[in-house]
């Protein structure tokens, strides 16, 4: 389970400068990256504390073509309930759902997806990072499930039955609207950003 972190950290985006104003003006507007490489999972990234480190990453990307103008901009981040890859005992939380994953693919026969080297990496070090975003989403999804399923437990303790499969587990959820409730918890890296 995550533990909650009531402190604030001050975190920096790289992006391309439309995406800087975008984020000024309208706030709430926030681009979740998606891509099946995302290092930590789906989200946006921050640095803590680091606008330099922020802003070289911009430069990065466009080097290579990916945004039109590095810029910068500035969060005040609040934990909420994190994940802190930091603590041992969310590796150990990670290695547990990187079992249970493995477990998944072999009994459904799928190839579990591999972190792989890029062309122009002269290091090497696998930073299309696949196997490490499906591992930390499948651990977010197994958690966001055992939730709902111990929120409805609490409202509706006599439909037990009807949550011990899985497919009826979303039509309750959205039956009793419960999704209203679980909307105010927050799984992944922020619960409040506020625009600098």
């Amino acid at each position: 389970m995550y533990d909650q972190r009531p402190n604030f950290i001050l975190g920096f985006h790289g992006c391309d400068e439309e995406t800087c104003k975008n984020l000024l003006v309208n706030p709430n507007d926030i681009k979740i990256s998606d891509k099946p490489f995302d290092w930590l999972g789906h989200g946006m990234y921050f640095w803590e504390n680091n606008y330099d480190r922020a802003l070289l990453w911009a430069k990065e990307k466009n080097n290579k073509g990916n945004i039109k103008k590095p810029s910068v901009i500035g969060a005040i981040l609040q934990l909420g309930y994190c994940c802190d890859f930091t603590d041992s005992k969310f590796i150990s939380l990670v290695k547990e759902h990187h079992r249970l994953l493995v477990n998944n693919y072999k009994a459904i026969e799928k190839e579990l997806p591999i972190n792989k080297d890029i062309k122009f990496d002269k290091y090497k070090d696998k930073i299309l990072r696949e196997l490490d975003c499906t591992t930390i989403e499948f651990m977010h999804s197994q958690i966001y499930t055992n939730i709902k399923k111990k929120l409805l437990l609490k409202v509706l303790p006599n439909l037990k039955y009807l949550i011990a499969h899985e497919a009826f587990l979303p039509k309750v959820v959205k039956l009793f609207r419960v999704r209203v409730f679980l909307r105010k918890v927050t799984f992944k890296f922020a619960s409040e950003i506020i625009i600098l």
